[in-house]
């Protein structure tokens, strides 16, 4: 989520978790066995961890003397919340990369090898600009192009590619904030409920588990093949963000209740870019 100060970046990320369902009874098994192990309070919730952008790499990914699971894996079947990304340690965020990409990472220490799960939903949050008004109508930006640049550029290509949606949060005004949820919070839990239903019945798993195979495999017409080749050839996707944009787009046609068409695919690729 990017966009100026206040706008509520924070209080969707906190929020988010209340949209998914009930831990299953493995899923509450292996989040209690982590806190346990790392000496945390044992919950029976989808943990939510916001981490500090002073963190350090060893902090994140734990191991230490006696092989504690660090923020990824405490994060695990929940939600890690990144605030304020770019200030974050180049380091820090590159070691997000293999866990992003296999729910759990390895860990060398003191002659042994360590395995800690880490299947999270990372959310993460950035201002625009290191003044944080760039693009903002009601502020002026006090910084030079070459800052804005320069701040933006601190995400890396291979990490920005294992993201899935980039969503600008605009400034509301006084009576957008005052009114009433369109959607009561019960109804889009069963929504999101619903949708991750669909993906068992169809494929056995839930849509981000899809594999390449898997994708490749899925009834496409030949007008969201001829899309996805346009698509790929404008915006210079690699085959990890067509994959990203076919399982999103099978995402958002589950929330709909409709098969996948040319209109997902439209939809999720405007979230492919910052």
């Amino acid at each position: 989520m990017h966009g100026p100060p206040g706008t509520g970046k924070s209080l969707l990320a906190r929020a988010f978790p209340s949209l998914l369902p009930d831990l299953k009874k493995n899923e509450a098994s292996e989040v209690m066995q982590i806190s346990s192990v790392a000496g945390q309070p044992i919950k029976h919730a989808r943990p939510f961890r916001k981490v500090h952008h002073s963190i350090s790499r060893a902090q994140l990914m734990g191991g230490g003397s006696q092989g504690k699971p660090g923020e990824l894996s405490l994060a695990h079947r929940g939600v890690l919340f990144l605030d304020e990304i770019p200030e974050f340690k180049r380091e820090v965020l590159e070691s997000l990369r293999q866990p992003l990409e296999d729910g759990q990472y390895m860990l060398s220490r003191q002659q042994r090898n360590l395995c800690f799960p880490s299947r999270f939903q990372l959310i993460a949050s950035m201002n625009p600009c290191p003044c944080g008004y760039h693009g903002d109508q009601q502020h002026s930006c006090s910084c030079h192009p070459y800052e804005i640049a320069r701040y933006q550029k601190k995400l890396s290509g291979p990490l920005m590619d294992r993201l899935d949606l980039f969503v600008y949060i605009p400034r509301l005004s006084y009576s957008e904030l005052n009114q009433e949820d369109e959607i009561p919070l019960k109804d889009l839990r069963s929504q999101v409920r619903l949708a991750r239903d669909r993906q068992i019945q169809r494929q056995g798993k839930l849509n981000h588990e899809l594999t390449g195979k898997a994708i490749q495999k899925l009834n496409m017409s030949k007008e969201i093949q001829t899309l996805l080749e346009t698509a790929t050839e404008r915006l210079g996707l690699s085959g990890r963000g067509i994959h990203k944009t076919i399982k999103l787009a099978l995402s958002i046609a589950d929330l709909d209740g409709r098969v996948i068409d040319t209109k997902a695919i439209q939809e999720a690729l405007a979230y492919r870019k910052l």
